[in-house]
This record gives C-alpha cells, structure tokens and sequence, in this order.
C-alpha cells in the first residue's frame, strides 16, 4: 500500500511540473557593429508559477537565480559574471519573443522556438 500511495504522489508531482527547451537568437544593438546576433537556449523547469533552469547566450550557461511565469509570460534573472539579467519573455505557441536587458542598460531582443 506504501508503494502505490508514493507512485501516485510521484506520479502527481510529474504533473505538475514541467520541462520545456527553446532554441533561437538574439540581438543587440551595437553602435559601432550594428545588430550583433547571438544563439540562445533556454532549458527550462516550471513548476507551478516557478521557473527554474539555465540560459545559455553563445553557449556559455546561466542559471536562472530567479524566475515565474503569470499566464504566458516569463520572467527571468541569472547572473552573467557581476552583472543581474532580467528577461521578459511571452510565450505564444511553440514561439517565445521578448527583452533580456542587463544592469548597465544592454538590450538583447530574442525569437526562440520550442524543441
């Protein structure tokens, strides 16, 4: 009786929780170079309205020390060396578009997919 009853707390954690990668790119603005593009994937664990996981930007990962999502949009922050990045991202779909904008002021606007 013991086994069942922890298979199906398992089994009712697995759904409230959930896995989701997106694939894609961003850019930002540079006065000098123009648009300047850079890949980015998100692995992410939401659970309820929390989000946990990694952002990784040109294949160096982060991981997300803050995140939640209200209805279908993300909020995120990781930090990328000393500096916090938030992120505000709306899911539409297998789309995900939206601003991930550091401390000193630099804008990355994404486009990413669901894989």
């Amino acid at each position: 009786m013991k086994k069942l009853l922890l298979c199906g707390l398992l089994f009712t954690l697995s759904l409230s929780a959930s896995y989701s990668h997106w694939t894609g790119t961003g850019a930002i603005a540079d006065p000098k170079y123009g648009q300047v593009s850079s890949g980015v994937i998100l692995e992410l664990n939401v659970s309820g309205d929390t989000v946990t996981g990694t952002v990784s930007v040109n294949n160096v990962a982060y991981t997300i020390t803050s995140g939640s999502v209200s209805g279908s949009t993300y909020s995120l922050a990781f930090k990328a060396g000393s500096s916090t990045v938030t992120a505000t991202l709306t899911q539409n779909g297998a789309t995900m578009a939206g601003s991930m904008t550091s401390q000193s002021g630099k804008l990355m606007n994404v486009l990413l997919t669901q894989k």
